[in-house]
């Protein structure tokens, strides 16, 4: 099952009121939850993230979907939201060219092992946890600043772009549109 269609949220930050970081971090929030309600498979792709290549987020968050009533029913979710509304333009609907040969970006979750899961060592290096914080800090992973609705606390989602080779797999993004470890899969990588 291939991503066929696709849209790019971009960020007006250009105004001086709000940067693209910030905008990108309360954006995110509405896609999950429309990502959550909606019955619909949806692919976070962040364009200006390329694998190997340090950067921010950038202006504009791009989601790939199966069937173009998913991007209709998505956009209709999101469009009201005062951050969508006042700070974003939404563009029309894409579809990826048939005969599209890659190259294919994959945007996994990067997890730091939680607190309490870490592991017991004696050896002189640092925690996994502190480890893996470091590595991505040092790869400059593109992250968004959320806060769980569940308990309040706040929280880092790291992504990390790695260059993939495109299989026609089954497509099961987590509830952020990313690929994770136990599924991976790739999206486009498009102009």
């Amino acid at each position: 099952m291939a991503l066929k269609f696709y849209f790019d949220i971009v960020f007006h930050s250009d105004q001086g009121e709000i940067s693209g970081p910030v905008i990108a971090n309360q954006v995110m929030p509405v896609l999950h939850g429309a990502f959550k309600k909606l019955d619909g498979t949806f692919a976070l792709a962040l364009p200006n993230c390329l694998p190997n290549r340090k950067s921010g987020i950038g202006n504009k968050l791009r989601i790939f979907t199966l069937r173009l009533s998913d991007i209709n029913a998505l956009v209709s979710a999101i469009k009201d939201h005062f951050t969508v509304r006042d700070y974003c333009e939404i563009t029309p609907a894409c579809e990826v060219p048939e005969d599209f040969a890659g190259p294919w970006v994959e945007y996994r979750r990067y997890r730091p092992s939680n607190k309490n899961a870490e592991r017991n060592s004696d050896d002189a290096q640092a925690p996994l946890r502190e480890r893996r914080i470091l590595t991505a800090g040092e790869q400059m992973l593109p992250y968004f600043v959320l806060r769980s609705t569940t308990n309040q606390h706040g929280f880092s989602l790291i992504v990390e772009p790695r260059e993939a080779q495109y299989a026609e797999t089954e497509i099961v993004p987590d509830s952020y549109g990313l690929s994770v470890s136990s599924r991976s899969f790739a999206v486009p990588q498009l102009p």
